[in-house]
C-alpha cells in the first residue's frame, strides 16, 4: 500500500504540471477565471487560518490585497510590465 505522503506529493506534482501547460490549451478567458479562483482561495485560506485557528477577526488582509491590486493596476496602466510592478505593489501593500 502506498504511503499517503507519497500520494500527496505525486498529486501535487501532477497538479503543477497541469497548471503549467493549461494556458497553452485553453483561452485567455479561462486562464483569468482559474487565476481569479485561486487568488480568492488563497485569501480565504488566510482568513480561515487567522479566524479559525487563531481566533482573530482579520480585516486588514483585504486592505492589503486591495492596495496591492490597485498599485498593480495603476502601474500596468502606465505601461510597466507585470513583473516590474509586482515588487512595488508588494512593498506598498506591506
Amino acid at each position: 500500500m502506498l504511503n499517503h505522503k507519497k500520494v500527496n506529493i505525486f498529486l501535487l506534482i501532477i497538479g503543477i504540471i497541469i497548471f503549467i501547460f493549461l494556458p497553452h490549451f485553453v483561452s485567455g478567458y479561462w486562464v483569468r477565471v482559474i487565476t481569479t479562483i485561486f487568488m480568492y482561495a488563497v485569501i480565504s485560506q488566510g482568513i480561515n487560518l487567522m479566524s479559525g485557528y487563531m481566533g482573530y477577526l482579520p480585516f486588514g488582509n483585504a486592505m492589503f490585497f486591495g492596495v496591492g491590486a490597485y498599485i498593480t493596476a495603476i502601474g500596468m496602466s502606465k505601461g510597466l510590465s507585470f513583473l516590474a510592478v509586482l515588487p512595488l505593489a508588494a512593498l506598498t501593500a506591506i
